[in-house]
């Protein structure tokens, strides 16, 4: 993996199939922006200082990556020329500028590794790069909006379309040394159908949307678990008191009175807890019609929190580690165990959606993820790297309502 680091305290981190923009400003780094062979996913952060209108940015809406000198910031800037993707012929006037990061010349920045840094995200997203020499009088409009509108100029986008433009050899020589992973193919991945059952929950469709509702087996076996505990609970005292009061045979040792007494008010304990878990049990429905997120519950039709789609800014995975079951060949998906939250982030507050334990799947690209189990870097989620029931489930939601989904490890 090559870092690249930028002004501002951000870090661009790349490789043969990934790049990222990553935000150290903050104690635990955030990634603003995902970039995939599919697209650019963009942190809300991101998305609201750029003003981008979506937090996905597709190719097609890419013209091409350009690296250059502003000279009105003395620095050399990394951006994305983007316009709306489902036009065929584009002028000047309708382009958007996004800067992506930026080297300030007092910094003297390394102009050779930011280039390769620009190389490497069009290479990967197969789009143009284009490199403006200092004084270049060629576009140099797109970095200062304050400058006087350009004369409007005709693009074909299907002129546009063409492969990246020749790269200089020591990026394919740092691509190379990048790529220390095994060759798995990796087919289509496609999402399982509903309902999804896991272990305690399952995920089904509803008349409104989406519903995540406990199991009739989790019910069955906390219903008898109930009834265990208030049957051994009262046995337990009965026994140990009668052995007192009630003239029955003495235990030897004494000791063992005491002891029924300490079981049977752990059992009553127990019994008390789950009687708890029952009355407290909820389901979260993802609501497609009245565009809201809610947990309510399912004795008492009480709503526990609600969030409208349009305060959601994106969906948080939080994890353990994936912990590796074998794979037959070195060139089969790894399969792989994690235990599983997943929350929704409204700006202020996070809401959990759901909580699972040893969540099975497999991972294509083992080799990478398990390095990743040592970084804090909060990436989007890839479902080449967890292809598992609980992350199609995550992705599912989030198209619903329309946002991105990141990972966290803890």
């Amino acid at each position: 993996m090559q870092a690249i680091p930028a002004a501002n305290y951000l870090n661009i981190e790349f490789g043969p199939d990934f790049w990222r923009l990553v935000s150290h400003e903050l104690d635990t780094p955030t990634t603003l922006l995902d970039a995939s062979p599919e697209g650019l996913l963009a942190h809300p952060v991101f998305r609201a200082a750029r003003s981008l209108p979506s937090a996905t940015i597709a190719p097609a809406q890419i013209i091409r990556i350009i690296m250059g000198w502003a000279p009105e910031s003395q620095a050399w800037r990394l951006g994305l020329l983007l316009v709306d993707g489902s036009v065929t012929k584009i002028d000047t006037t309708q382009m958007q500028w996004c800067e992506l990061a930026a080297w300030a010349e007092s910094e003297q920045p390394d102009v050779y590794q930011a280039r390769l840094a620009g190389q490497a995200l069009a290479r990967l997203i197969n789009r143009p790069f284009q490199f403006l020499e200092p004084h270049a009088e060629t576009r140099v409009s797109v970095f200062n909006p304050d400058s006087p509108e350009p004369p409007v100029e005709t693009i074909s986008l299907a002129e546009e379309i063409a492969a990246p433009d020749e790269e200089d050899d020591a990026l394919d020589t740092a691509m190379d040394a990048a790529d220390d992973t095994t060759n798995v193919t990796i087919p289509e991945i496609v999402p399982p159908d509903l309902p999804l059952r896991f272990a305690g929950w399952q995920l089904t469709r509803s008349s409104v949307g989406l519903r995540w509702r406990r199991t009739q087996s989790w019910w069955l076996f906390t219903l008898g678990k109930l009834l265990l505990f208030g049957v051994l609970g009262v046995l337990f005292l009965l026994l140990s008191i009668g052995s007192q009061t009630r003239g029955l045979a003495e235990v030897e040792p004494p000791q063992l009175t005491q002891i029924g007494v300490l079981v049977s008010i752990a059992l009553l304990v127990s019994l008390v807890y789950t009687l708890w878990q029952l009355l407290s049990a909820s389901a979260v429905v993802i609501n497609t019609f009245e565009r809201e997120v809610y947990s309510q519950g399912l004795l008492f039709p009480f709503i526990y929190w609600r969030v409208p789609f349009d305060r959601i800014q994106y969906l948080l995975v939080t994890q353990t580690p994936p912990q590796p079951q074998g794979r037959r060949r070195r060139t089969d998906p790894m399969q792989i165990t994690q235990d599983f939250w997943l929350h929704v982030y409204d700006g202020a507050d996070f809401h959990e959606i759901i909580d699972l334990p040893d969540v099975p799947g497999q991972s294509w690209t083992w080799d990478k993820v398990r390095t990743q189990g040592h970084s804090q870097v909060r990436r989007s989620l890839q479902l080449a790297h967890y292809d598992t029931p609980a992350h199609h489930a995550s992705q599912q939601i989030a198209h619903l309502i329309g946002v991105p989904v990141y990972l966290d490890l803890v």
